[in-house]
């Protein structure tokens, strides 16, 4: 299997780099981007498809989750192109939409605080999984994934805690 196929299930090196490049920075705020379908009024569909977590002194880690491999990928989504595909699928109640303040206050708590670690699932030295990746603050820890479609965001749950 090679970086070119579709359901390549890992990291790219240079993504998996820049990933861990950002442990021990100070996390300054958080931008998510969600296709979103209101097809029934009462009820919509949110996905997340794309995570910026902008850094002390500027630097920004971003990825999303994109329709052409599985996983995550490192980078920002063409929201151009994105765009692009929801009018050409004539699908009227589909947007792209960014995330409003209420929707980012899940973030409040982990602004200011320290990314100690990034913690990648390891298949062999340097070769990284890419369906999840851990945050580690010290205090807690964030894991996110892509199962299937869109990006989840989970606190966990600290047991030494109970």
């Amino acid at each position: 299997m090679s970086p070119s196929t579709p359901d390549f299930p890992y990291f790219y090196p240079e993504e998996a780099k820049q990933l861990l490049d950002y442990q021990g920075k100070q996390l300054q705020s958080v931008s998510q981007f969600f296709w979103e379908n209101k097809a029934d009024n009462n009820q919509t569909l949110s996905l997340i498809m794309e995570l910026s977590f902008l850094f002390e002194g500027g630097s920004q880690l971003t990825f999303h989750a994109p329709e052409d491999r599985s996983g995550l990928a490192v980078g920002q989504m063409n929201r151009v192109v994105e765009e692009l595909k929801i009018q050409e699928s004539g699908i009227s109640d589909l947007r792209l939409r960014e995330a409003t303040e209420d929707e980012n206050d899940n973030w409040e708590p982990f602004l200011n605080e320290t990314l100690v670690a990034i913690e990648l699932v390891t298949m062999s030295p340097g070769i990284y999984r890419n369906e999840q990746m851990i945050f580690d603050f010290g205090f807690t820890k964030v894991l996110i994934s892509r199962p299937l479609d869109g990006i989840e965001v989970e606190e966990l749950v600290n047991e030494d805690e109970d």
